[in-house]
């Protein structure tokens, strides 16, 4: 993961092995204090928006395809490789909801 200006272009921070594989999604909470990555690898990443700073990570249990975040409510939604929808509280950092198994990848 990398953070630039953009304005300048100027690289800010970086968090080189934010993942072992794939990064699958990336969702910043609304006043822009953190970022959520979700890779293939299976884990949900909390990091300091700033300087990248790990803040803590959740095991999603099975890889994830598509991360969403809701700013309003904080609810985070991952959607798994295992057909299942997971759904977090991103303040707490803990699983709100499972739901699934899915009729098929979600979109």
């Amino acid at each position: 993961l990398d953070v630039y200006n953009v304005q300048s272009g100027l690289h800010r921070a970086a968090a080189p092995r934010a993942h072992a594989g794939p990064v699958a999604g990336v969702q910043t909470d609304a006043l822009n204090r953190f970022v959520v990555s979700a890779g293939v690898d299976g884990w949900l990443r909390f990091w300091r928006l700033a300087d990248l700073a790990p803040l803590g990570e959740l095991a999603a249990g099975a890889g994830v395809g598509r991360l969403a975040l809701h700013r309003d409510s904080g609810l985070l939604a991952a959607a798994c490789d295992d057909l299942q929808l997971r759904v977090y509280d991103a303040g707490t950092r803990q699983l709100v909801r499972q739901l699934g198994p899915l009729g098929g990848v979600a979109t």
